[in-house]
């Protein structure tokens, strides 16, 4: 049975005031492409997760439909490497997978919608700075974004700000090259530079930076994976290997020294090594003098942790990295994962950890069907 119906297809594009719900855009005219691939991958999981994923992906709460997609493609993406999802293991609805050799691994599935959207987000910079342009002042500009801007903030607030501002510094009045607007009743945060610079005609704004939703979105993601850690340290899952997949709508837009040091911490050494024809970086770790995440013993079960994002453009593919983690009492081989760029275990030199990557860092694209 079609997970998308004709009926159910028509009654999501009679429903009125339902834009923003993720069942609602997959159920559009232009959407037909990304329903294909979505029963694609329904028809490729395994029975317990595709009876479990059928009622969340016809929801109409974004949360609940997002968890459904998530879960399926954890499933088909694991299934590029060596693990296969067999079932849904209660409570706490983590996947059921064994690998090649036999080993049962734990899958949990956390699911991340986030707030910014990279093109509402560059529409509302340019739209901030096409309104700082018309200042009156001569003085030209750097803008810096921090987080998303509301789709409906005023613009013109900020620009009379940012011409009183101008207005004091041309009159000796402003100590400084830099100012701050903040609102944070809508969590705007703004900061402009003086370039030093002056036009008579032209462009106000030399340059834009921003918005970073890089640190905002580590920070999310840590509070889901901590109480995720919590609950299973406490649960009757325990003592069982445990693989995180931590699941956004976009890809993540955190960089991998941030991801690196969230979860190992900082190196102690790096040094360069080279593999064939190739050069690349080993990662040396000793003892933490502070637990980092995989370095906690209390969370010991857990093998590692996948990054999984949504790619917009293309239903049947994700952007995936691997972290695993050498401290854990069930450790994982990398070529147990996708073939995606995965940090891991080298070698264990004098009680330490040498890390490095396998796998191509530029080669994130994980194919789905």
């Amino acid at each position: 049975m079609s997970l998308f119906s004709d009926r159910l297809v028509e009654d999501m594009r009679r429903l009125p005031g339902g834009q923003h719900s993720f069942l609602h855009q997959l159920c559009g005219p232009r959407a037909g492409r990304h329903r294909s691939a979505l029963e694609s991958l329904l028809d490729t999981a395994a029975g317990p997760l595709a009876e479990r994923a059928r009622p969340l992906l016809t929801s109409l709460d974004n949360r609940r439909f997002f968890q459904g997609w998530a879960e399926l493609a954890t499933a088909a993406a694991l299934a590029r490497g060596r693990l296969r999802v067999h079932d849904v293991a209660l409570p706490g609805a983590f996947l059921s997978a064994q690998t090649v050799a036999g080993q049962t691994v734990n899958v949990a599935v956390l699911s991340y919608i986030h707030k910014a959207r990279p093109d509402a987000d560059r529409a509302s910079v340019q739209r901030l700075v096409s309104a700082l342009n018309r200042v009156g002042s001569r003085q030209r500009l750097v803008v810096v974004v921090h987080g998303r801007l509301p789709h409906d903030f005023d613009l013109e607030e900020i620009r009379r700000a940012v011409d009183t501002w101008l207005g004091e510094v041309e009159r000796g009045q402003w100590q400084g090259r830099y100012a701050t607007f903040i609102d944070e009743n809508r969590g705007i945060h703004l900061e402009f530079g003086l370039t030093g610079r002056t036009s008579l005609s032209g462009s106000r704004v030399c340059m834009s930076m921003g918005p970073f939703p890089g640190p905002a979105s580590l920070a999310a993601a840590e509070a889901r994976i901590l109480g995720e850690l919590d609950r299973y340290a406490l649960g009757p899952n325990a003592g069982m290997p445990l693989l995180l997949v931590c699941a956004s709508d976009q890809p993540w837009a955190v960089s991998p020294g941030y991801m690196r040091d969230f979860m190992y911490g900082p190196p102690r050494s790096m040094e360069s090594y080279r593999d064939g024809d190739s050069s690349d970086i080993e990662l040396w770790y000793g003892d933490q003098r502070a637990p980092t995440l995989f370095h906690d013993p209390v969370y010991s079960d857990l093998c590692g942790i996948l990054w999984l994002g949504r790619r917009s453009e293309d239903p049947a593919a994700v952007q995936l990295q691997g972290y695993l983690n050498p401290w854990s009492r069930h450790t994982l081989e990398h070529d147990v994962l996708p073939t995606c760029p995965v940090l891991g275990l080298h070698r264990w030199q004098d009680n330490q950890a040498v890390l490095r990557w396998f796998g191509s860092r530029s080669k994130q694209r994980v194919a789905l069907l």
